[in-house]
């Protein structure tokens, strides 16, 4: 079960992090243009494995919205917090050079502190070699790339995926 929704250092959020928890159901208000819909399409990454299949805002396409979700390479990302049956992982979403999606699992429930550093102007996002170092010491897991059928399997299984990859 899709527990919580984090996004970094996108075009529109600095951080957005969304608490879905054992709810049925998330209303979000807000004025125009703040980005509720770009929040509600960052479910295309998690749950349309096909990358050529996802559709955004204005029926875009991943490659004409791509850079709005991932505004740098090495520091803009989408999480996902999963529960299944207890057992707590997140996929990280983030884009490579050529600005397609690469995902990654690890074994842990978010926490900010993996992704920020306090700077002297308050927190900024870490690079992704940063963070797969503070996840390997914190965790002793290393975050793992998922092809894209590992990774269906990891959405759609209702199993838990400890399994499924480690």
């Amino acid at each position: 079960m899709l527990n919580r929704i984090i996004i970094i250092n996108s075009e529109l959020y600095s951080k957005a992090d969304i608490l879905i928890g054992d709810t049925t159901s998330i209303q979000l208000e807000a004025d125009s243009n703040v980005g509720k819909s770009s929040l509600i399409n960052t479910l295309n990454f998690l749950y349309i494995i096909d990358q050529g299949q996802m559709l955004f805002e204005g029926e875009r396409k991943l490659k004409e919205s791509i850079k709005h979700y991932f505004k740098t390479v090495n520091q803009s990302f989408v999480i996902f917090e999963i529960n299944k049956s207890g057992y707590t992982y997140c996929i990280l979403v983030k884009a490579n050079g050529n600005f397609e999606l690469e995902y990654y699992k690890f074994n842990s429930s978010y926490n900010e502190e993996y992704f920020f550093e306090k700077t002297d102007r308050g927190f900024a996002p870490i690079s992704f070699e940063k963070i797969v170092a503070t996840l390997l010491l914190k965790t002793q897991s290393k975050p793992e790339q998922l092809k894209a059928d590992e990774l269906y399997d990891i959405v759609y299984s209702k199993k838990q995926t400890t399994s499924l990859l480690f």
